[in-house]
């Protein structure tokens, strides 16, 4: 399983937030008149780590999570699910047959009102240290 797969995996299995946005969590992309809120989450980095033997298999991959919601209040709501699922997670992410997770970490957040489209934004990085 992709570490993508594992996310989407262990965040459609989050209640609190399925009871927010229900299965609207998009990889890269939300699909044309998605309805409202939903997530979109990319991973915008992952650097290969290495040791004296090689490739370690180790890989500090960062992720994006944009929130997408018609209040401010629910961004947050949204949010806060999505740091409770993550946050310090350290184990099998997705369930089984996922992927070894070492640690999820909170990074950052940003807000934003998304003029064009009438609808609150919040981006939530985090890092997420993955065996491949």
């Amino acid at each position: 399983m992709l570490i993508e797969q594992a996310i989407k995996k262990e965040l459609i299995g989050t209640s609190g937030l399925t009871d927010l946005v229900g299965q609207r969590i998009y990889y890269v992309k939300a699909p044309q008149n998605v309805s409202n809120p939903y997530v979109v989450f990319s991973k915008i980095s992952a650097s290969r780590e290495h040791d004296h033997d090689g490739a370690s298999g180790l890989v500090p991959a960062r992720v994006i999570f944009s929130i997408f919601a018609e209040t401010y209040r629910e961004v947050k709501l949204i949010a806060g699910q999505i740091q409770s699922a993550l946050q310090a997670f350290k184990g099998t992410m997705g369930g089984d047959g996922g992927v070894s997770v070492n640690g999820a970490f909170y990074q950052n957040e940003a807000d934003f009102y998304e003029e064009n489209i009438k609808l609150y934004h919040t981006d939530c990085n985090y890092l997420i240290w993955h065996n491949e």
